[in-house]
């Protein structure tokens, strides 16, 4: 039994780990989420926002005078999660 689960455990896990990196008016944005469930956004290296979810979310937050959202999801039937990134609505970046 400890053996499936020590063989499953990086495959379950691989999907909930990432850390994106992006650049709007000139500031670096990092967007992470663990395996655990914590998700991070950090602008210039100061993390902003820090949650526990294990149901997704949106954070709304301003760099200079962009207005910019994340909204973290799950997809691949609750297997991994994906964001997506818009800039004063535009989406910058998606997983889906």
């Amino acid at each position: 039994m400890l053996i499936i689960i020590i063989a499953i455990l990086p495959a379950m896990t691989a999907g909930y780990l990432f850390n994106r990196r992006f650049y709007i008016n000139g500031e670096e944005i990092i967007i992470s989420h663990t395996p655990f469930g914590i998700e991070r956004i950090s602008v210039a290296r100061k993390t902003i926002y820090k949650k526990f979810s294990f149901s997704g979310s949106h954070q709304e937050f301003l760099v200079g005078d962009s207005k910019c959202e994340v909204d973290y999801y799950f997809k691949q039937l609750g297997l991994s999660v994906g964001i997506t990134v818009r800039k004063d609505g535009k989406i910058l970046y998606s997983d889906k």
